[in-house]
């Protein structure tokens, strides 16, 4: 499932599309990227979960962990450095595991991406 990020704190370049979720860098370069998901309350049976970073819709990092119990918060994140083209776009997913609908509190899910070095 994409993780949809409707509010940004701050995009100093605009390169963070909130109608896509996606960051497109604009300028070549190795970047440094973070993603983090929250689940608040998750007051089920534990299950897994997958956290991925997608680079032009394919998976390029991941970490597998598991969510789920009584009245509990529990995160996932993944991080990467990333070489990316000008026109190359980054995105967040999950992948939940179980019959549950699990959602994420939206006030603790980061994603985000910061220029380590131009090409």
């Amino acid at each position: 499932t994409k993780v949809n990020l409707g509010t940004e704190h701050f995009d100093t370049d605009g390169k963070f599309d909130t109608s896509t979720s996606r960051f497109t860098p604009t300028v070549a370069g190795i970047y440094s990227v973070h993603a983090s998901v929250t689940y608040a309350n998750a007051n089920y049976s534990a299950t897994y979960v997958i956290i991925t970073i997608r680079k032009n819709g394919s998976t390029i990092a991941g970490t597998p962990g598991s969510i789920g119990g009584f009245e509990a918060r529990h995160g996932i994140n993944v991080s990467a450095m990333v070489e990316l083209d000008a026109d190359d776009y980054i995105e967040m997913y999950v992948y939940q595991g179980g019959s549950k609908t699990i959602s994420h509190n939206s006030n603790e899910t980061h994603f985000s991406a910061a220029m380590v070095r131009s090409a």
